[in-house]
């Protein structure tokens, strides 16, 4: 009967049928009651009246046991009074002060707010979950029952801040904030990735550390993974940091051949594995010294893909598509020496001088002449008794490029003809050179 007297609520210009002294009154302050208040629930509006006559029971005594007991719609009273909070004009029930606070600042939390993600009001989702005590680092990292799964109570506070008007939930003082300043966290920031989520609500996940290499490349449980503290700082950072400067940024491998073209605000996506930010892309990858061997190896445990294959996308989406550390470069060469020259002026500017040393210098290195590039210049000294500079010698500055695409590795071919002009001998390249000379100019490698 006190259901369809709440139903008929409204036909009384006072609110009052003849059973209300027998209905239920959700409110800590029973004249905080406003039976006319209109609840929304998903896609449903019922007042108040209707709403709390159904499913609460009448002659309510406040008790933490009657508080958690289960309700007609086998949720507990705590929850069913979570959605008639503001059936309340101070938004205080009989069960307020046994039902979860998630905020940092008690005053600042707000059990009216609708999670989009969670499909129902704050108040609500405090209802299911347990009391918690979020006063100490010890007790923010205990596990909470969630029924079918545990979780830490910082994650708990962690993903209802947006239940608290300043969006700072009540463990954040113990959880991950993952800007190399602290000051740069923006905790109200908004994480696309997971439907959704606050900055404040993704530190939640894990725990403050402090970074070095060790700490950064330790996994961790987070949100159901193992990973790595410098894959969440990097992910975190994306979004939270207001300059994107993290914890682990040292510790992260530069993975784009020219660290400048590295782009931190773009993503990532390797075929329909999630999109990341190329920041947290970075840190999937232990840091290794790129070479052949190295960048041929499988870029992640029990999976195929080497790392060059999954630089190569990587240099695509997150270096502007220039190249990785493990795309091949050419390597250079360079030396000099010395020549003696009948004419060093001439010798030096002559073309044919010119391609002559280059043909010496390709020959003696064992590589191709368009390796080779030469430059040779005049050594002058002060003639006796004058002002005028005479040209005495030739200096000669050789760069040799060996191409990335070499056959064989291009490190390895620099790295033998290195060697073999460093082995030169003085009168073996006079000999080479003036043969290749002829009678033009005298000559003479010292």
């Amino acid at each position: 009967f006190t259901a369809i007297m709440g139903l008929a609520m409204p036909c009384c210009t006072d609110m009052a049928p003849k059973c209300s002294a027998y209905m239920p009154n959700p409110c800590e302050n029973q004249g905080a009651y406003n039976p006319s208040q209109q609840l929304t629930i998903g896609a449903d509006v019922l007042g108040c009246s209707v709403f709390v006559n159904y499913y609460l029971p009448a002659g309510f005594e406040t008790a933490e046991d009657t508080c958690m007991a289960k309700g007609p719609l086998g949720i507990t009273n705590a929850a069913m009074m979570g959605i008639a909070m503001p059936c309340c004009t101070d938004m205080a029930t009989k069960c307020s002060e046994f039902t979860l606070n998630p905020c940092f600042d008690k005053a600042a939390y707000e059990p009216a707010t609708f999670l989009d993600t969670f499909e129902t009001s704050c108040g609500m989702i405090a209802g299911y979950l347990p009391q918690v005590n979020f006063s100490s680092r010890e007790l923010c990292l205990e596990t909470v029952d969630l029924g079918e799964q545990m979780m830490p109570s910082s994650y708990v506070a962690g993903m209802m801040s947006e239940c608290c008007a300043d969006k700072i939930p009540a463990c954040a003082a113990y959880t991950l904030n993952p800007c190399s300043s602290a000051d740069d966290l923006e905790m109200q920031a908004m994480i696309a990735m997971f439907g959704g989520m606050t900055c404040a609500a993704a530190g939640s996940g894990a725990s403050a550390f402090t970074p070095s290499e060790e700490t950064c490349l330790a996994e961790v449980e987070y949100m159901g993974s193992k990973v790595r503290n410098s894959v969440v700082t990097q992910w975190m950072g994306h979004s939270c940091c207001g300059n994107q400067a993290t914890l682990c940024e040292d510790y992260v491998m530069q993975l784009c051949w020219d660290w400048e073209s590295f782009n931190t605000s773009a993503l990532f996506h390797m075929g329909n594995e999630t999109e990341l930010p190329c920041l947290a892309a970075a840190a999937w990858l232990e840091p290794f010294t790129a070479d052949a061997s190295t960048c041929a190896a499988p870029a992640f445990e029990g999976k195929d893909m080497t790392k060059i294959e999954f630089l190569n996308t990587f240099a695509l989406q997150c270096c502007g598509g220039a190249d990785s550390v493990c795309t091949p470069q050419p390597v250079k060469v360079t030396g000099g020496f010395e020549i003696a020259a009948s004419d060093p002026t001439a010798f030096a500017a002559d073309p044919q001088a010119v391609a002559a040393v280059t043909t010496v210098v390709a020959e003696s290195a064992g590589v191709p002449e368009d390796y080779v590039n030469v430059t040779l210049d005049a050594a002058r000294r002060l003639a006796a008794n004058t002002a005028r500079r005479l040209a005495t010698t030739v200096q000669v500055s050789y760069v040799i490029t060996v191409p990335a695409d070499v056959d064989g590795d291009s490190a390895a071919v620099a790295e033998a003809a290195g060697v073999a002009m460093e082995s030169q001998a003085p009168a073996n390249l006079t000999q080479s050179l003036a043969a290749a000379v002829g009678d033009t100019y005298e000559v003479n490698v010292t």
